[in-house]
């Protein structure tokens, strides 16, 4: 991880079981399709309007032209255009969305009984609290079954991303990133983050930024060799990479609209 050259290439699978068709032409006029999600716990009209909004953004982001997403009755009405509504999406819509970035302080495999490895089962992951350290599971390509990290509070999140964009890697036109461009705060963090690590010897765990989506680390690059001690990566963006093209599409549209504010379910079709 450097200010100047790409993240270096681990792996970058998302833990959502989900494709996102992404079209290339669509109406935006013509037949809706209807759905309704309800939140699991009580939720104000401002909660609500908040969801409704990052749903929206989500849709855009996955090329729904034409769909909405309105509060209505204490629930949030979506309307899509009929042929996209379907399991995929709607996961896509109501899955949390929580990007965090952390730094690494030890790594263990599946096997490591001290505590608090042995604590964490990596078939239920609990997302560890913003503030907190705790364990997080790996998930992807390149990780083993049960590959777990010690990860330390929070350094960036959702709220710190300006932007996400999907851009075609110049070296391998099959593979995709994912160019998190941060904000003032976020990028500020991001420095300080990068400018600790940088401090810490390479191959070292505690120099890796562990890239954490709803409690799973999809990523854990290193901070360059390149990048100075007590400096970090200046610039305020994060460049994620070696994802496929349904993966990148997935992650940017999660990065720069969410987390929801609360968690929404389909309503049963009666």
């Amino acid at each position: 991880m450097s200010g100047s050259r790409p993240l270096p290439a681990r792996l970058a699978v998302l833990l959502l079981p989900l494709t996102v068709v992404v079209a290339g032409c669509q109406l935006v006029t013509g037949p809706k399709a209807e759905f309704t999600l309800e939140p699991g716990t009580g939720a104000d009209e401002a909660t609500l309007a908040e969801a409704a909004r990052i749903i929206e953004g989500r849709m855009a982001a996955a090329d729904v032209k034409g769909g909405s997403a309105d509060v209505d009755g204490g629930a949030v009405v979506v309307r899509v255009p009929e042929g996209r509504l379907n399991g995929e999406l709607t996961a896509l819509l109501t899955v949390p969305g929580r990007l965090e970035l952390r730094p690494v302080r030890e790594r263990a495999d599946a096997g490591e009984t001290r505590r608090p490895f042995s604590a964490v089962e990596c078939s239920s992951p609990i997302p560890v609290p913003p503030g907190t350290e705790g364990v997080v599971c790996v998930a992807g390509p390149g990780a083993a079954d049960g590959d777990k990290l010690l990860v330390g509070p929070v350094a960036v999140d959702n709220v710190g991303i300006d932007k996400a964009e999907v851009v075609i890697l110049e070296y391998d036109p099959n593979a995709r990133a994912v160019v998190l461009t941060l904000d003032r705060a976020g990028g500020r963090a991001f420095a300080e983050l990068t400018g600790r690590l940088a401090c810490e010897p390479p191959g070292s765990p505690r120099r890796e930024v562990a890239i954490v989506l709803d409690g799973v680390v999809i990523n854990n690059p290193p901070v360059a060799e390149d990048v100075a001690c007590g400096i970090g990566i200046v610039g305020g963006q994060v460049q994620v990479n070696a994802l496929e093209e349904l993966e990148a599409t997935r992650l940017a549209a999660l990065a720069a609209n969410g987390p929801l504010p609360v968690v929404l379910r389909p309503r049963p079709v009666k």
